[in-house]
């Protein structure tokens, strides 16, 4: 998929070249954080996802875990949880918050740092879960189906697996939207400018964030950085699941809050949760 990376006056910024202007990774660096602290909030999928699980303790992976937004509610509700990110910011993150915040529930978590597009554990789970928006994140049809049969051989014979992705919408038109946020690091104040082009013709949407943090001592630092994430059509990867071997049990559409959504350039446009069993 030929997506453009930077666009508008987010490429502008990026060939003035201006010093102390370090393009990085959408999850790393002041990112990490970003992306850490404005999905937290976000617990609309979470509630949908345990009430697809079975009472009782299950063993769950969580496949693009972050910094533990899923994995650490699923331990805290009593199940096994095994998270797995290729992020080292977001993981590290991850197991700060567990030691400092959810003590009680370090037994019942683990997270490992890999590539969910050829991990093998060499064990199965009751359950694989790919949340975050892992799904649309993978624009290449190869690495999506990759993650999914990743999904499909951790699971045990009747197991479940439940992702969420970003749906075409008919007669949507191509849009573009901006948002100013007020940002910080330690020692230092600034700004992040967030972009996001979406356009359901080509089946993408791409989100680019320009950040300019500023010390007490005039010294200024400048971020940008870029995503980009698929509009998947349902019959198609309703498909895509058959042919590895899932059946969809259920599936809901949600909203994000206006912060969240922002964050995620993801404005008022829905978000798909799944649920679909291993058939036998």
């Amino acid at each position: 998929m030929g997506v453009e990376q930077f666009f508008g006056i987010f490429r502008q910024i990026k060939e003035l070249d201006l010093p102390k202007t370090e393009i990085l990774p959408p999850f790393e660096g002041v990112y990490a954080s970003f992306y850490a602290d404005s999905f937290q909030r976000f617990e609309g999928d979470i509630g949908w996802y345990l009430e697809h699980m079975r009472e009782g303790r299950q063993e769950v992976l969580d496949l693009g875990c972050g910094s533990g937004r899923t994995a650490i509610p699923f331990a805290c509700a009593g199940h096994g949880v095994t998270g797995v990110d290729l992020s080292k910011d977001m993981l590290h993150r991850g197991r700060s918050k567990i030691r400092s915040i959810h003590p009680k529930i370090d037994p019942n978590i683990t997270l490992i740092e890999g590539d969910a597009r050829t991990l093998d554990l060499e064990r199965t789970f009751d359950y694989t879960v790919i949340g975050g928006l892992t799904i649309p994140l993978l624009l290449a049809t190869e690495e999506r189906r990759l993650v999914l049969a990743t999904a499909r051989r951790h699971l045990h014979p009747g197991g479940v697996l439940l992702f969420d992705y970003l749906p075409t919408i008919p007669g949507e038109r191509p849009s573009e939207s901006h948002f100013i946020i007020p940002t910080g690091a330690p020692g230092m104040r600034g700004f992040m400018l967030l972009g996001c082009r979406r356009n359901p013709d080509e089946n993408y949407q791409v989100t680019n964030l320009y950040t300019e943090l500023v010390s007490s001592l005039g010294q200024t630092r400048r971020f940008l950085s870029n995503t980009a994430c698929t509009v998947l059509d349902a019959n198609e990867l309703g498909a895509e699941l058959t042919g590895l071997g899932f059946e969809i049990m259920d599936s809901e559409d949600i909203y994000m809050d206006d912060e969240t959504a922002s964050a995620a350039g993801t404005q008022n446009w829905p978000m798909r949760l799944v649920a679909c069993r291993v058939l036998s």
